[in-house]
């Protein structure tokens, strides 16, 4: 056996056995496995399974036969990597082991594309699974629990706020909009909450994403990026104990493309059951968002923000139809 990485020099090592072999090469280390055709016939069914279950990623397993014999061993040791006449010169030694430190990366890579894409798959179900739930739920106060708790379930985030954009006069931009706090998610302490209304402008986070339509990630909210118009209020953390660290504030767009809410998460936890009491637990357990989170959130917003003025637009024609039949009597 030939590890390690090509450049610093191969470490030499040699086994006598299948179990002494895969012992050795249960490692990150690319590895060469030189190995004789006639003792590896002796373990031939159990090295097949064992490469067959995915045994040595990081290894290129190479048989070393006479040159006569080259395809009947290949036929007979088809779980091999490479068939190999002998003797092996230092020449074609080297060029072995950068074969092998090029296998192993391909097979890295291929690996990482196969997680990544079944990843996604299982992020485009879940999202079509929230997605069927929002556009069911037609009662608005339901819903926006319904929307703010999915999106701290998909991303592990330990807190989380839903605000809407109130439009008291027609259109934008006139002096009649604010800030509605509408709902707050917690599980680490209560949350002793009251709806209540802010300025729509850029001094708070939430304003600034509701004003500018932009995705907002920190990765620590006592230390928002130098620059920026907003600062993140310590009344709450102050007061209850808990500390707010990393933050995602995505806002909620309609089929107009307007920002009618925002959603903002807390705490992404490396654990989700992890409960960050005490406040020094949170250094520990809390990570920051990651970008596959600001898209998922960003996707899930967007249903969710169609299926609130479904759901919104519903209710105004139940009380404009019961305004007309009040008026009819």
């Amino acid at each position: 056996i030939l590890s390690g990485p090509a450049a610093a020099g191969a470490r030499p090592q040699s086994v006598a056995s299948l179990a002494a072999l895969q012992q050795a090469v249960d490692g990150p280390d690319v590895t060469l496995v030189l190995a004789d055709a006639a003792s590896m016939d002796a373990e031939r069914d159990d090295a097949a399974a064992w490469r067959k279950a995915g045994g040595a990623p990081n290894a290129l397993l190479v048989a070393v036969t006479r040159p006569d014999d080259g395809d009947e061993v290949a036929s007979r040791l088809s779980f091999v990597d490479e068939v190999e006449p002998g003797p092996l010169t230092p020449a074609r030694l080297r060029l072995k082991l950068e074969r092998a430190v090029e296998l192993v990366h391909s097979r890295r890579a291929i690996r990482q594309l196969e997680t990544a894409l079944g990843r996604k798959g299982e992020e485009l179900s879940t999202l079509n699974r929230i997605g069927v739930a929002l556009s069911a739920e037609r009662d608005i106060e339901k819903l926006l629990e319904l929307i703010l708790s999915k999106s701290r379930e998909i991303t592990d985030a330990d807190a989380g706020s839903l605000y809407l954009v109130r439009r008291l006069g027609e259109g934008k931009g006139n002096g009649h909009e604010q800030l509605s706090f509408e709902l707050a998610q917690n599980d680490t302490v209560d949350v002793p909450f009251e709806k209540s209304t802010m300025p729509l402008d850029e001094t708070s986070i939430a304003g600034y994403v509701a004003v500018t339509g932009r995705i907002v990630n920190v990765a620590d909210a006592y230390r928002p990026p130098p620059g920026s118009p907003f600062r993140i209020s310590r009344a709450f953390d102050e007061k209850s104990g808990y500390r707010s660290k990393s933050m995602l504030v995505v806002p909620m767009r309609d089929h107009e493309n307007a920002v009618i809410g925002v959603v903002q998460l807390i705490n992404k936890k490396r654990s989700p059951q992890a409960v960050l009491r005490p406040a020094s637990l949170v250094d520990e357990e809390v990570v920051s968002f990651a970008s596959v989170d600001e898209d998922l959130v960003s996707s899930l917003a967007s249903q969710a923000a169609v299926a609130f003025e479904n759901a919104r637009l519903l209710e105004d024609i139940r009380e404009l139809f019961d305004s007309f039949v009040r008026a009819s009597v």
